[in-house]
C-alpha cells in the first residue's frame, strides 16, 4: 500500500495530502494500492507517508517503475 501510494504521488506530482485526498476520491487509485473495498474516506494518515516515504527511497520508486513498465514485454514474450 505504502510503494503504491508514494507512485501515485511521484507519478502525479503532488504532495502528501494531495495524494491521500486522490486516493480517497478514487476507486481505481484504491484499487492500485490493493484495497479489498472502496471507502470514502482517507486509507491512511498523511503522516503515514512521510515516515514511509523516509524508508523507501525515490531510487526504490524508480527502479519499481522501470520493472514495471518492462514487465508487459516480459509476459509476452
Amino acid at each position: 500500500m505504502a510503494l503504491g501510494a508514494l507512485r501515485i504521488k511521484e507519478k502525479l506530482g503532488i504532495n502528501h495530502r494531495e495524494t491521500v485526498e486522490q486516493i480517497k476520491d478514487n476507486p481505481y487509485l484504491q484499487y492500485f494500492i490493493v484495497m479489498s473495498s472502496y471507502i470514502n474516506e482517507a486509507p491512511f494518515d498523511t503522516s503515514m507517508l512521510v515516515h514511509c516515504r523516509e524508508r523507501i527511497s525515490a531510487n526504490v520508486v524508480n527502479k519499481v517503475n522501470q520493472m514495471m513498465v518492462r514487465a508487459p514485454r516480459l509476459i509476452k514474450s
